[in-house]
């Protein structure tokens, strides 16, 4: 395997819940050599032994004193990459893990909803897909999601942070980060924070962009420019070309707490291992959620 430096950290927490925001502040320190793009997607190959050369490449900056990181969300898609957690200790058995994890309702939503804009999704009709399709419910049960993680690498090697926390303290979770990285935390107190994704991600991408960015010429020479530079080059044209969506689609109350319900009994496994009850994660229980059949 590579004599080159390995990855040190992954962010991994599920998707839609503020991890461009995190790896964008990440990014930033001077002690820390984040991926470029945000999320490589390397380890959902099987064949990553073959191109850890490939790999190197998302790491701008050779210098073996900094920490690697990279935010692939997919990293915490159980089950379906089941072999990224031993592939991973595989790689680097030092590997640490920071879980960043929303409420998972409000996550639910708009995960479908970037779905839906990025044509992942063909179900127009939100209440039957959050029903139907069980990659919604699955990706907000976070207990499911770690586990894997903390069986192979220890609880001492996961960080686990509610994204609530860190929209209203950010400077604390980055406190906590900078303590668990062992890192300076003065940069993050000194920079200004930025959240990317403070809403639910309503923002419609423009196709065409896709075609573009897609196109087999173009993608010949891609290998000719750095990868710094081809990452601002697309998220420039993505934010030139997007538009807000008009509508929200409504959920149904039945459905929020269908998922509040097939969430609850993880939301309840992570509040053990921080020690503390995170209020907002439990908006939408009731008492009907007992006795709900859908």
């Amino acid at each position: 395997m590579s004599n080159q430096p390995k990855l040190d950290f992954i962010l991994i927490g599920a998707m839609k819940s503020g991890t461009t925001s995190l790896a964008d502040n990440l990014a930033v320190h001077p002690q820390i050599n984040f991926s470029e793009p945000k999320e490589p997607h390397f380890f959902c190959n099987s064949d990553w032994r073959k191109r850890l050369k490939e790999y190197e490449k998302c790491f701008k900056l050779n210098d073996q004193n900094l920490l690697r990181g990279e935010g692939t969300t997919s990293y915490a898609k159980y089950p379906m990459h089941p072999h990224i957690v031993e592939d991973l200790y595989e790689y680097n058995p030092n590997l640490k893990i920071i879980y960043l994890m929303r409420e998972p309702v409000s996550r639910a939503i708009s995960h479908y909803i970037h779905c839906v804009l990025r044509k992942f999704e063909h179900e127009k009709e939100i209440n039957k897909a959050l029903l139907n399709n069980s990659e919604y419910v699955n990706t907000g049960r976070y207990y499911m999601q770690i586990e894997p993680y903390l069986n192979v690498f220890g609880r001492h090697q996961v960080l686990l942070l509610p994204f609530e926390e860190y929209i209203q303290n950010s400077i604390g979770t980055y406190e906590k980060i900078a303590n668990f990285l062992e890192i300076e935390k003065d940069p993050f107190l000194k920079q200004k924070v930025t959240h990317s994704n403070r809403g639910i991600g309503l923002y419609r991408d423009d196709q065409r962009v896709d075609k573009l960015l897609t196109n087999s010429s173009l993608t010949k020479l891609k290998d000719l420019f750095p990868q710094s530079l081809r990452t601002f080059v697309a998220k420039s044209l993505y934010q030139l070309t997007r538009s807000k969506v008009s509508e929200v689609p409504k959920v149904n109350d039945r459905v929020k707490e269908y998922i509040y319900r097939a969430s609850r009994g993880d939301l309840n496994k992570i509040e053990d291992l921080l020690g503390y009850r995170v209020d907002s994660w439990h908006k939408y229980s009731s008492k009907s959620v007992e006795n709900l059949n859908i």
